[in-house]
């Protein structure tokens, strides 16, 4: 495949890619993640479960999953959780073997972004493809003024008695508060997002330690052990792998 094969598509709460799968180990995204494979099948792997080969599956926000593909390319879409109403998901978020429906539908699109269309000709990811748009989840608007100050600035060393303290609350009604409205704890939230930020940098021609430096992590260990808690590869990897990805920020 040529370069527009590998691409990656990213706004704050949600993201596309078509490329490159590698051989990843166990993964924890922070975000629904939903996956079909470029061409056949794939073997995925979710918690303790036996491997599955599959057309196409979804995977909640936290849980620990493999995957496996013949020619190791894959397509993806990550929906950020936090702003997405969890009880009024879509069919296709909530079953949990979307099949050939699912993985039909993302793969034309994947065909449109790879040689059949303009990226700028669709108005938004996620009614490209889930054909509406998300049910947005209501929240507090101290926590919503958390969740937007963390996504403009995901490397910010800002703590939980910072954002209680900026919410007039105390820091432990503050963390129950943001884990009642976000949907999940703020240190976890936290750290996805700045793991998350990592796209931002994938064709910056940044060194592996500025990258770390610029996304707010202490040291480079911390910094790979974090991408790689949450994708299965290494920072290094991801960044040799993207390479001849085509990046289109939202």
């Amino acid at each position: 495949m040529g370069t527009g094969a590998n691409r990656l598509i990213f706004d704050s709460d949600m993201v596309f890619y078509a490329g490159l799968l590698g051989r990843p180990r166990t993964r924890v995204l922070g975000a629904w993640t939903l996956y079909a494979p470029a061409s056949g099948a794939m073997q995925i792997t979710v918690g303790d479960e036996a491997p599955m080969d599959v057309p196409a599956w979804v995977v909640p926000p936290y849980v620990p999953h493999s995957l496996r593909t013949a020619d190791q390319r894959i397509k993806c879409v990550l929906v950020e959780p936090d702003f997405i109403d969890v009880a009024r998901l879509p069919e296709v978020l909530l079953l949990d073997e979307p099949g050939a429906n699912w993985g039909e539908r993302l793969a034309l699109f994947a065909e449109h972004l790879t040689g059949q269309g303009r990226v700028g000709d669709e108005p938004c990811l996620e009614t490209a493809l889930l054909g509406t748009a998300l049910p947005r989840r209501r929240i507090d608007q101290r926590i919503a003024n958390v969740i937007e100050r963390i996504r403009q600035d995901p490397a910010s060393l800002v703590t939980a008695d910072d954002c209680a303290a900026d919410c007039g609350l105390s820091a432990s009604r503050f963390i129950h508060l943001f884990t009642s409205e976000c949907g999940m704890p703020f240190r976890s939230f936290r750290t996805w997002k700045r793991a998350r930020s990592l796209l931002n940098a994938v064709d910056s021609g940044a060194t592996l330690t500025q990258i770390a430096l610029d996304l707010g992590y202490s040291d480079s260990a911390y910094f790979s052990n974090s991408i790689r808690y949450f994708t299965g590869l290494r920072p290094r990897d991801i960044l040799a792998g993207s390479r001849a990805l085509v990046v289109d920020r939202r």
